[in-house]
């Protein structure tokens, strides 16, 4: 279990390290996470990546509805609520609008498997219409959508990744982004993707290895670089 201080050091880290990146959202988009006890949630605000810190952080009640939430969270909390509610084996979510992403959600197709790191999310993608409303009743019925799926993609507009842990919910939100640029890459070259035997082979090992040692190295990159984030040495 993570303790709340770092849960809420782990939330502007994920923040920054999604925009570093090239996973992030400008001054939108969303890190959303369960305390210890799941009665409550952790949440980023608005705001520009870089200026986010763990004192920032947002701490809603999980049955918290979307109208009721402050200013500084963006409305879409509502959705990771939803989430966050139906699931017991999720603990974090990441709603981004990357731009590789968002310009294949236009498409209605999941993002296709044309690399090894694409494997991480075969057969786990759903897509859903987004018509804006983000009331109680449509948050539900997105989440719904989700079902027992990672990624929900919602054209035009974005993506909501469901994790069992923070770490995985911010590297999904980078992975997916450069799956989908390796996909709208390939289309335009007329290429096909890897072949189900691969994808059989390698998602087993992506799964197991690579969200835990790409979130290590990206914490450590963001320390070198922004000691600040981390406090005194």
């Amino acid at each position: 279990m993570t303790d709340e201080a770092t849960l809420r050091l782990f939330l502007a880290a994920g923040r920054r390290i999604l925009s570093r990146e090239g996973a992030g959202s400008a001054a939108f988009g969303l890190l959303a996470a369960c305390s210890t006890d799941r009665r409550s949630v952790l949440c980023t605000p608005s705001g520009a990546p870089e200026s986010v810190r763990p004192e920032d952080i947002i701490t809603l009640g999980v049955d918290s509805e979307p109208e009721t939430v402050p200013g500084p969270v963006p409305r879409t909390v509502g959705i990771a609520l939803a989430i966050l509610r139906r699931r017991p084996d999720v603990a974090a979510v990441v709603h981004t609008h990357s731009r590789a992403l968002s310009v294949l959600s236009t498409l209605r197709e999941p993002v296709g498997m044309f690399n090894e790191v694409s494997t991480l999310f075969f057969d786990g993608q759903v897509i859903a219409e987004d018509d804006g409303d983000r009331g109680p009743a449509a948050c539900e019925r997105l989440a719904e959508a989700l079902g027992h799926r990672r990624v929900l993609i919602l054209p035009g507009h974005g993506m909501f990744a469901a994790a069992p842990t923070l770490p995985d919910a911010v590297i999904d939100g980078i992975a997916l982004e450069k799956a989908a640029a390796w996909d709208l890459s390939a289309r335009g070259y007329g290429g096909e993707p890897i072949v189900q035997r691969h994808v059989d082979q390698t998602k087993p090992l992506y799964d197991k290895y690579f969200r835990t040692n790409m979130w290590a190295a990206n914490l450590r990159r963001l320390r070198r670089d922004e000691p600040d984030l981390f406090g005194p040495p």
